[in-house]
Parts: structure tokens; sequence; C-alpha cells
């Protein structure tokens, strides 16, 4: 083929490109400006298919005789199409499909934008367009919220599969590392909210909160220790200590600790122990029971220990009416942690097996902890700004020879635990 005959052809190509180009943008625009978003998708994505197509025709035609001015043309349309796709908000136009892709409805979508935003937002550059923050955070969102890997998130959001992963990791550390603040003990008229509203639903005075564990479920962690995350089942998982009120709000949170560790273990690796003896209730005023002074306390399931501070059911085989009475008042009460981790487990990352490392496992279940409080503070701000922050992460592989530390009780600790329960399941026989 003659030089003339070449060049008409390259340009008879390059016409050709221009017009599908153009006619694909014009497409694209126009199915945005309708909002059909599914159609929208699957035409973005085969029109990125076609582009690129032609760009390698292109290439061949015009550079055929010149293999190292060969290269990859970037046309202003395809350009365009990335930029679109970069930016681009699918849209969720139902109540429905924001409760199932971000576990919240669209007002509260923007307002937890608005909240992480500042710590979010991305500069443009002379090279690309950043990501904006609504797509940054409804691609982490999304994540959490559905379990999605991050193949099924890329595609959703039109982004690449090392976007999703940064994205989300970002968030979970942005909450973690800069509203920690968000899981906090009320103190004041906060905490003594708290203790009443316990009261109003189970009878238990001086009541602050309910304690339990749960295990999450992890990828087996590399290095020495691994078997350290194997818990009775002979899982992998880490342990989430969470302290909650009768409304589902995390109060104390202390997670990543071994599967292997168990719940009363698990309270001694904590701070709780010591921020509850060095005064954490101290704001409400104990309770004279039956010669008996109750201070404020938690309340546990049977795995914990009695203790002054932390009622759990009695145990035995002839109990009394009284302790029968007592321990089923007692449990339906302690319900409300279980009722807490059954609405964290909603967020569908921590419902199968988190495919990251530890450290990320930690900061996602931190993650979602902090959002569940921010979404209930936002409907329900019983808190009046002053708490204390009790937020704990073990973000490193548990040592198994490590000493287990912690505060003991004495002797008469445990006395003065059972006058109160004594106390307590007296009282309790009269509502």
């Amino acid at each position: 083929m003659d030089e003339e005959k070449k060049r008409v052809l390259a340009l008879a190509v390059h016409v050709l490109a221009s017009m599908v180009e153009y006619a694909i943008v014009m497409a694209v625009q126009y199915l945005e400006i309708m909002g059909d978003d599914s159609v929208s998708d699957q035409v973005r994505h085969g029109c990125l298919s076609v582009l690129a197509q032609l760009d390698a025709i292109q290439a061949s035609v015009i550079f055929h005789d010149n293999r190292k001015r060969k290269r990859k043309v970037k046309s202003l349309a395809r350009k365009r199409l990335m930029d679109m796709d970069r930016s681009a908000m699918p849209r969720f136009t139902s109540h429905e499909n924001y409760q199932r892709m971000f576990k919240m409805d669209a007002r509260s979508f923007e307002w937890f934008c608005e909240q992480v935003g500042p710590f979010v937002e991305k500069m443009n550059t002379n090279y690309k367009k950043s990501i904006p923050v609504t797509k940054r955070v409804a691609v982490a969102l999304f994540r959490l919220a559905t379990g999605a890997n991050y193949l099924t998130a890329a595609e959703k959001f039109s982004v690449g599969e090392s976007t999703v992963f940064y994205c989300t990791t970002e968030l979970c550390e942005i909450l973690c590392n800069r509203f920690k603040h968000r899981v906090a003990c009320p103190q004041g008229q906060g905490l003594k909210k708290a203790v009443s509203r316990f009261e109003a639903i189970s009878g238990l005075p001086n009541c602050a909160g309910a304690i339990n564990c749960m295990h999450l479920r992890i990828k087996r962690p590399a290095g020495p220790h691994s078997a350290e995350y194997l818990n009775e089942d002979k899982v992998h998982t880490v342990v989430t200590q969470a302290v909650v009120d009768s409304s589902t709000r995390v109060l104390s949170l202390a997670s990543g600790f071994a599967g292997a560790v168990s719940d009363v273990d698990a309270l001694r690796l904590s701070t709780l122990p010591h921020k509850v003896q060095g005064g954490r209730f101290s704001g409400i005023s104990s309770v004279e029971l039956d010669g008996a002074t109750l201070p404020a306390y938690l309340i546990g399931g049977p795995s914990y220990q009695l203790k002054p501070w932390l009622m759990v059911p009695y145990t035995g085989e002839s109990l009394t009416d009284v302790e029968l009475n007592f321990n089923k008042r007692l449990t339906e009460t302690w319900g409300v942690a279980e009722t807490t981790f059954t609405a964290l487990k909603k967020w569908e990352i921590l419902n199968g097996v988190m495919q990251v490392d530890v450290p990320t496992a930690v900061y996602m279940i931190g993650a979602v902890c902090i959002i569940h409080n921010m979404l209930l503070d936002n409907t329900d701000p019983y808190m009046d700004g002053n708490q204390e922050e009790d937020f704990m992460l073990e973000t490193s592989l548990l040592d198994p020879t490590a000493p287990i530390s912690g505060v003991d009780e004495s002797p008469g600790d445990l006395e003065h635990a059972h006058k109160i329960r004594n106390a307590l399941a007296s009282h309790m026989m009269s509502f």
C-alpha cells in the first residue's frame, strides 16, 4: 500500500472513530441526565471497550511502519468518559436502596458525608480529577454495609479495585482516629439519663450498661501466634468487648483480642476495670438497698465473674425463687448487648469472614461501631458533650506468653458483691 492510500485510510479511520466517540459521549451524557443508572453503567463500560478497540485500530493504521512510535491513542472523548466514570455517583433513588447499600437513609448519608468530608476530601491535580467526597464515602460504606468484595464494589462505582481498598481503609482509619470520641461513656446528666432508662425498662436501679463479647471471623493471620486466634469452634476470630446502653449505643469498646481469649480475660486485658474503679460512674449516687450500698454497676452474662461493679446471674442447681427471678430479669435486660451485636452485624463486613489482615479487620470493627453510634446520636442525641472516651483497639498480634494483667478484687470485694446482688434480688421481687 502506497503512502497516499495509507494517509486516506488513516484519515477515514480517524473520522469514523471521532464520530463514534462523539455519539458515545452524547449517549452517556443523555443517560446521566435521565438518571437511568442501570443502563448508563452498562453503556459506559461498553463505551470504554469500544473506544479501546478504536484506539488500537488507529494506532495500528497510523503507526504501522514505525513501531517505535506505536503508543496508545488517548482521545479527548475517552478522557472525558474516564472523568465521568471517576466522578459519577450511582443514583439510589429509593429509601430501600440507601438502606441496603449504606445502612442509612439519604438524609443520614448526606449528614455523614458532611461529618467526614473535611478528612476525606482530596484536591484535583493537573493529571486527574480527584474522586468526590460523596463517592469516596459511598464506596467505603458500600463495602462495609454489603461485605462486597473489591471487584464487585469496583464495578458498582466504576473505579479500580485498588481505589475500593484505599477508600475503605482510609475511611476506617479516619473514623478510628478522628471520631473515636463517639464511643464514650456519658457523664453528668447523660449518665443519669442512661441509668434511668435502664431502670425504666428493667426495674434494675443504678444499672449503667450491659457488657458482652462477640467473636468476628477473620482469615488465618500470618505469624507465629495465628493459632491463638482459633476460638472454641476452631475458627479464626478476633474478640470484641463492648459495653452498651439500653438504646444499643456503644459506650465502651475494646477489640482485637485473639479468638482464644475468654470473656473474663478480655475484660482484664481492657482498660475498663481500671476506669470503673477509678470513678467512671462516680456521677451516680449510691443507693441503699436492704443494708447494702449499691453503686452504679454493669450487668453481664454467666461467663463473667461477680464484682461489686458487675452483676451476673446466680449459678448452681438449687436456686431459690428470689434468685431465679433475679436471673430472669437480669438476663432479659442483658439481652440489649446481644441486640446491639445483631445491629452491628447487619453491616455485612462483620457477618462474614473478613479477608484482610488483623489490623485492618480491627479498624473495620471500630469504624462500624463508630458509624452505629453516629447514626444513633444524630437521631437521639442524649449525650450532653460531657463524656469520657473509651475506645481501645488491639491491632497487633497477641503474644500468648504475655501475662494477663488487670485489677483483682480482694475477698472483701467479693463478699460485698454478693451482698449487693442479694439486695438487688430481693428488691426485684417487688417488681
